[in-house]
């Protein structure tokens, strides 16, 4: 029991994943979860490729939504990256 009125709640998280590659430079991540106390589901997908040795770009997109009863949310973004190793 928790809380102040010691309430008793089951709550079940689940998720799954893949990693696809196309070669050693071009790799592709997705990833969903779902939160059943909340009733919230999550996406998650990132591409990243190696343009030259050590140096990366990445593109990832993230989407949340939310179903509570009336009031359902989303929220969905998109980030890019990229980082650049030069020897001298």
């Amino acid at each position: 029991m928790l809380g102040t009125n010691d309430t008793d709640k089951d709550v079940h998280l689940y998720s799954c994943g893949m990693r696809l590659a196309l070669n050693p430079q071009l790799q592709g991540t997705v990833f969903y979860q779902y939160n059943s106390l909340n009733q919230t589901g999550r996406w998650n997908a990132r591409l990243s490729w190696e343009y030259r040795p050590l140096s990366f770009l990445y593109v990832v997109f993230n989407d949340t939504r939310s179903d509570l009863g009336l009031d359902r949310f989303r929220t969905t973004g998109v980030i890019g990256k990229i980082s650049l190793m030069k020897q001298l």
